[in-house]
């Protein structure tokens, strides 16, 4: 497996490691890659989990992910979950945007801020997200939860990047 980071804006390569494809610590995280004071790490889905993010954090790294909703649990306070399908209710119009404070917790002890930044897709952007969905599951045999076709209706970002990132900036 090649674990690959680049520099932005230039595109340069600024860090690779090869491992082995199976076995402990080969997989896709954070912490295959070094992170120092003020580093912004971007990445996709299979980075979104709140191990990966709490070693950003512990770095004093940013974290800019898409959200893979089975991985990461949100919470308003310590103890109250958020609850992030009635939040994109809010999200009524094709390309809406809205950004929820809320916080992660790797050990239900230390909790990170971070925000929630979510841009509504277009109506045959999401059609096609969920016929993707349906689709595989249809192929693998299994039911399809409720929740994962309303969140293939929306782009959902998790940063721990300061206020002055607006939605619209993270998003983008």
């Amino acid at each position: 497996r090649i674990h690959y980071s680049l520099k932005l804006p230039d595109l340069h390569c600024d860090y690779f490691k090869l491992t082995e494809s199976d076995g402990a610590k080969t997989g896709e995280s954070f912490k295959q890659f070094p992170a120092q004071k003020g580093d912004c790490i971007i990445a996709d889905r299979g980075y979104s989990t709140a191990q990966g993010i709490a070693y950003l954090d512990k770095k004093g790294a940013y974290s800019l992910v898409r959200v893979n909703t089975s991985a990461l649990i949100f919470y308003e306070a310590e103890s109250k979950k958020f609850d992030l399908v009635k939040a994109l209710t809010e999200l009524k119009e094709e390309y809406c945007i809205g950004q929820w404070q809320i916080m992660i917790s790797e050990d239900q002890k230390h909790f990170i801020n971070g925000r929630l930044c979510i841009i509504r897709k277009s109506h045959t952007a999401a059609e096609k997200a969920i016929r993707k969905i349906t689709e595989k599951a249809r192929k693998r045999q299994r039911e399809v939860n409720p929740s994962t076709l309303e969140f293939a209706k929306y782009i959902i970002i998790f940063t721990t990047l300061p206020e002055n990132f607006s939605a619209d900036i993270v998003l983008e």
